[in-house]
């Protein structure tokens, strides 16, 4: 896993303005899936969408995998507790677990902070390693 560049991307996102495709949540976790795998997931969604509506219509026609969760489940393990580069899928939303914090938008929704890591009931981990393939 490269350490440094997860830790220096997900640092530039705290105060950043939420931009669909280009800043968004799930711009992130593929992000941070590339890092450690290799792939090149981020690159079929990135300046593709404007809206959540229009980017799951796109992934859904145009991507290797319609949503993030089925990434997840065909590429990822689910596991029970977090470790960093973990991804957190709950309620429709998605973050990276780092060093016991994640990247969640501001109560008004429109820029990223960083929190404490605080469970949530019904989330979903994911861990991912080595190769995409």
């Amino acid at each position: 896993m490269k350490n440094g560049f997860i830790t220096e991307y997900l640092s530039t996102l705290a105060g950043m303005q939420l931009v669909y495709g280009e800043n968004d949540c799930h711009v992130m976790c593929l992000t941070v899936i590339d890092m450690i795998t290799g792939s090149k997931y981020r690159d079929e969604i990135y300046h593709k969408y404007t809206t959540p509506t229009a980017g799951r219509k796109y992934a859904k026609e145009n991507c290797s995998f319609p949503t993030l969760s089925g990434l997840c489940r065909a590429k990822g393990e689910l596991v029970n507790e977090p470790l960093d580069g973990d991804i957190i899928i709950a309620s429709g939303h998605c973050t990276v677990f780092w060093r016991g914090k994640v990247i969640v938008l501001n109560e008004e929704g429109t820029h990223y902070v960083i929190a404490y890591y605080s469970p949530m009931e019904k989330e979903k981990i994911y861990r991912f390693t080595g190769s995409s393939e």
